[in-house]
């Protein structure tokens, strides 16, 4: 468990695939959030999620909001953040968030498999502008393998992508 206080526990979604269901991974990172939420770590938690699946009606966050509910998290302390789609437009869509609100201690909760990669991002994105701890919530054992080759895919699709922002300069 962190010992630190926080202003801010941020969990990043995870795409939804079926209606009324809620990936393993993403439910991990949910329970971890909440676990931090209640032992007093954090006053305000942002879920983040935008529509990855459009066959469903709603987005991650509001999905990952009415979880948290069911688990006890009041309403008021939970905040949506319903537009990214990708890890890079968590931390851009979270820069805008906390923007003109001053230096703000934040934890981030993630996968184990993505904490390195989303800690990469967010340090290019916001910068020292926020102070960042990432949390990794464990991974459910089926899904290890497949998250680390998810990860690997990841990884040079991010290279590609810096690659390309470099030439447009």
């Amino acid at each position: 468990m962190v010992a630190r206080s926080y202003y801010f526990i941020v969990i990043l979604g995870f795409r939804l695939i079926k209606r009324n269901s809620m990936p393993r991974m993403l439910k991990k990172r949910l329970d971890d959030g909440a676990r931090l939420y209640k032992a007093g770590i954090a006053p305000v938690i942002i879920v983040q999620g935008g529509r990855t699946n459009m066959e469903l009606g709603y987005t991650e966050a509001e999905a990952m909001k009415r979880y948290l509910v069911k688990m006890g998290i009041p309403p008021k302390s939970i905040l949506k953040e319903s537009r990214s789609l990708t890890t890079v437009e968590n931390a851009f869509f979270l820069k805008r968030m906390l923007d003109g609100k001053g230096k703000k201690r934040l934890i981030v909760v993630t996968s184990k498999s993505h904490s390195k990669r989303a800690e990469y991002i967010f340090g290019k994105v916001i910068g020292k502008a926020q102070s960042f701890y990432f949390h990794a919530a464990p991974v459910p054992k089926s899904s290890v393998k497949s998250s680390e080759e998810y990860e690997r895919r990841a990884w040079k699709v991010l290279g590609r992508q810096i690659r390309e922002l470099r030439k447009k300069r």
